[in-house]
């Protein structure tokens, strides 16, 4: 099931990536997973519109995301200013899995 297996690979990656902010924080080095819902990609293009609309109609703020919002989180993350935050996982989706 490829739901399962996503499920299980995003699990992982958080997994590893609290264990690296785990090693890392004495170092001044901070690490964080960040899991971005559906934003308006390539990837995107090929599903078709009603499936589509369907996914769109499950997101609260009612639009799929784009890469610049992911990328504003990373560039937050990179600054000096977020320093203090490490472990941390980032749901960037709109507030699809709220509900």
């Amino acid at each position: 099931d490829l739901h399962l297996s996503l499920r299980r690979q995003r699990q992982m990656c958080i997994r590893d990536s609290k264990s690296l902010a785990l090693e890392s924080a004495h170092k001044n080095i901070t690490v964080n997973a960040i899991a971005p819902g559906y934003c308006e990609t390539e990837m995107l293009a090929s599903i078709p519109k009603e499936v589509l609309q369907k996914i769109v109609a499950g997101i609260p703020v009612g639009h799929l995301g784009t890469p610049n919002d992911v990328a504003r989180l990373v560039r937050f993350l990179a600054d000096d200013e977020a320093g203090f935050i490490t472990g941390a996982t980032f749901d960037v989706n709109g507030g699809q899995f709220l509900a």
